[in-house]
């Protein structure tokens, strides 16, 4: 678009074989029953991509599109860019390298979750799970209450903090999960969101006093 705004509340974007729908620059506010299904893109966006502007997203379905590089589901461009999931679902997307369910803004862009939200069950082109790739030093700020059905997974190249949200008591760790197995997610000192390895911590007393200790990686 030319910097306009459209309002997808209803209907399906089906079978485009260049990106479902195209933002730079522009706003895309998508609620209630629209879907975005089946679509492809060789490159990065298969869904939406989202190269400069907003996309607000409070209700509806992302699902099943394909981009052969990153963001099966939403690709958001690195700067000038503002991405907020309220609501809806983004599943069952792939993409073959990074952000099968959504490839995140950078660090100097905005990127804001709450409400009802679920990313889940989006892949890389390799079968392991990967539903949003957050990018090195980007932060996702919890905006609101997540809801009952809201569950997010993450994926980072170094596994960190990964939330900056101002209201703490909005960070609900068990609304995410992590993507790799290998890692959980905790809450910091600061009581942002993190991820992590876990431990097993196992203790042997003999005769009332410890004699041995087991630390193994969960």
């Amino acid at each position: 678009g030319n910097q306009g705004t459209l309002n997808f509340k209803g209907g399906t974007i089906i079978g485009h074989e260049r990106t479902g729908i195209w933002i730079e620059p522009g706003t895309l506010n998508m609620s209630d029953n629209a879907a975005i299904i089946a679509n492809s893109c060789w490159g990065n966006g298969g869904g939406v991509e989202l190269e400069s502007g907003t996309f607000k997203m409070t209700g509806g379905t992302i699902s099943y599109n394909m981009a052969s590089n990153g963001g099966g589901g939403v690709f958001c461009a690195n700067q000038n860019t503002t991405l907020q999931l309220l609501g809806g679902s983004i599943t069952g997307n792939v993409a073959q390298k990074f952000g099968g369910g959504v490839f995140s803004p950078g660090s100097t862009s905005t990127f804001e979750i709450s409400g009802n939200i679920s990313i889940t069950d989006n892949e890389k082109g390799d079968g392991t799970d990967n539903n949003v790739w957050l990018r090195d030093g980007a932060k996702i700020s919890i905006t609101g209450a997540l809801s009952d059905g809201a569950q997010i997974g993450i994926t980072m190249n170094t596994p960190g903090v990964f939330t900056s949200s101002s209201t703490v008591s909005n960070n609900d760790a068990s609304k995410f999960s992590s993507d790799n197995n290998d890692y959980s997610v905790f809450k910091n000192a600061d009581e942002q969101l993190y991820l992590g390895t876990s431990y097993t911590v196992t203790f042997k007393v003999v005769n009332g006093s410890w004699d041995d200790e087991t630390t193994t990686d969960k």
